[in-house]
């Protein structure tokens, strides 16, 4: 921590600083994030707005945790403002140092820096940026195809809701991917993007922002990207997942069978996701 408290202890148990400052459980949970794989697919590379079914291809999977919970009080970098970004990244733990992939907002690189056919792709080159210094000569390129994927959700409703100021606004947002964070203000399991949609209308926030393990993440930025909240909400049909109230939040892991299977199964669903470019084609509203 910034005070220079530093806890350590075994998987799976629930580890504390002398004066509770901060709280860390490593181990593996049940994963909380909902994500409708071929919805998302379909939305993203083949020009309409699918039709919601509300599958979440990550019931039963489950994944290697890391939570803490820290005082707030224990960042004394905010200046009063209680602002914080937050994002976490992986690293090769032999020398050469080396970011092997980061995160902060979800799907960032398979959402927002989706490649067209023909076109170079820049998401291991964007996943392996330091999250609030990118490099100066990659940034051009990394907006440009903020704003052609920006313009092609705009497009999906058969409504241009972003102007280009508002455009520009957007990708300033999305360029460092980060989560933001206001410790001043209430927390709210609904508050995925709650402070960048403020800020693009000019408005101060009420809620805290950030995002709850559980929140339909996915359909708020879906929304935002092709109406700018201006008409229907966009959605996948997934209803919020709720989370425990209390430390380490996420809940215990899937045993059954069904999930054994499912977690062998889902990186090769996953994968073809993330390999997959954009073909040219005519803008429709519906799916086929």
């Amino acid at each position: 921590m910034p005070s220079g408290i530093t806890v350590q202890g075994k998987v799976n148990q629930t580890i504390k600083s002398e004066n509770a400052a901060i709280k860390l459980f490593a181990g593996k949970r049940k994963d909380p994030f909902i994500f409708d794989a071929d919805w998302f697919s379909k939305t993203v590379f083949d020009y309409c707005i699918d039709t919601a079914k509300g599958s979440n291809n990550m019931k039963y999977l489950n994944v290697l945790s890391i939570v803490l919970e820290v005082n707030s009080a224990e960042f004394s970098n905010t200046e009063g403002t209680g602002l914080l970004a937050i994002a976490g990244q992986i690293t090769q733990r032999e020398a050469p140092f080396k970011i092997l992939d980061r995160v902060g907002r979800p799907e960032i690189s398979n959402g927002h820096l989706v490649t067209q056919v023909g076109h170079q792709d820049l998401r291991d080159i964007y996943n392996e940026e330091k999250t609030f210094t990118l490099n100066p000569e990659h940034e051009a390129r990394y907006r440009k195809r903020l704003q052609d994927n920006i313009r092609y959700y705009d497009s999906l409703d058969g409504n241009q809701d972003w102007t280009t100021p508002w455009e520009q606004s957007l990708i300033n947002i999305l360029i460092n991917d980060y989560l933001v964070v206001d410790t001043t203000k209430p927390f709210n399991q609904h508050g995925y993007f709650e402070i960048e949609n403020s800020l693009l209308r000019n408005q101060p926030n009420t809620r805290s922002g950030g995002r709850a393990p559980g929140d339909r993440a996915i359909s708020t930025l879906m929304t935002t990207l092709i109406n700018g909240g201006h008409g229907r909400a966009i959605s996948d049909g997934i209803p919020f997942n709720n989370i425990a109230t209390s430390f380490p939040y996420l809940a215990n892991p899937n045993k059954a069978i069904i999930a054994s299977i499912i977690n062998t199964v889902a990186p090769h669903v996953i994968k073809p996701i993330s390999l997959r470019k954009r073909e040219d084609g005519q803008v429709s509203q519906e799916c086929q």
